[in-house]
């Protein structure tokens, strides 16, 4: 209980330094091989019972699937980010125009830009904040394009703008064009 639910719900709330994930992982494999030395090693143990494994808990996993709802929360686009996400912005910002010797004024989400914010020692970067830009890069989080294939284009948004109703874009079709094309049955 103390192991997985507690700490990992202080996790979620506070993050945890990496002395203390060390020495918790030494805590559980120390009850688990009753204070022996492992001859399993974590990746196998820790693998659900299906793959062989004992469904261990491996704090660390666990603890980069935290970073990752925070980068979830962090990246949303919608005018309902979280507060610290704002706050988040503008420390990555100061970061970045810092890092890279750039004017603060065209720097925006690091994920949008190339940029990336210093995340080493000399960051003045909170330690949950670096954690969680550390893991979107081990992970290579960015917002990628929506590609609409050509056909679309020219067959289905011929003549159609986009307005934003309600949180969401609707297409409109435009008056000057009286007859659009259905989209192709590729894209039904």
């Amino acid at each position: 209980m103390f192991a997985g639910g507690m700490t990992q719900y202080l996790s979620t709330v506070q993050g945890m330094p990496p002395e203390i994930e060390t020495k918790i992982q030494k805590m559980v494999n120390s009850l688990v091989w009753d204070s022996k030395k492992p001859s399993i090693n974590l990746n196998a143990m820790s693998a659900p019972t299906e793959e062989g494994g004992i469904g261990l808990l491996d704090i660390q996993a666990w603890n980069e699937a935290i970073q990752i709802m925070w980068l979830k929360k962090y990246t949303t686009l919608r005018t309902l980010r979280p507060i610290w996400a704002l706050i988040a912005d503008i420390l990555l910002e100061e970061s970045i125009a810092n890092s890279n010797h750039i004017d603060k004024k065209v720097t925006m989400n690091t994920y949008l830009q190339s940029w990336s914010p210093m995340t080493g020692t000399r960051s003045k970067l909170p330690p949950d904040l670096k954690k969680m830009v550390n893991v979107g890069k081990k992970y290579n989080l960015s917002f990628g394009a929506l590609r609409i294939p050509e056909d679309v284009k020219n067959n289905y948004l011929h003549g159609t703008t986009w307005e934003l109703k309600t949180g969401s874009l609707q297409p409109v079709t435009c008056p000057q064009v009286s007859q659009r094309q259905s989209p192709s049955k590729d894209y039904q």
